[in-house]
């Protein structure tokens, strides 16, 4: 649901407590972490980034992705 690359990045969450593990009581016992959907949600929007991408911008306006890119390039863009 992340995205995320690497199972590192998950505990680096964890530890900074931006997750949340539901089952810490018995997790030497278990040997892995249960999260909550509610707290994945959060992150996720923590993580969102604000505006749009160059993909989406470029749906917008029909055009290619590598089109827009040579405008950004090119300086083309008012």
């Amino acid at each position: 649901m992340l995205s995320i690359l690497s199972e590192k990045n998950i505990y680096t969450y964890i530890h900074q407590r931006k997750l949340n593990s539901i089952n810490k009581d018995n997790l030497h016992i278990e040997g892995h972490y249960e999260l909550a959907i509610k707290d994945i949600v959060r992150l996720q929007e923590e993580l969102k980034k604000p505006g749009l991408t160059t993909k989406e911008i470029a749906q917008q306006n029909s055009i290619s992705v590598t089109t827009f890119n040579k405008y950004i390039k090119h300086a083309l863009l008012s």
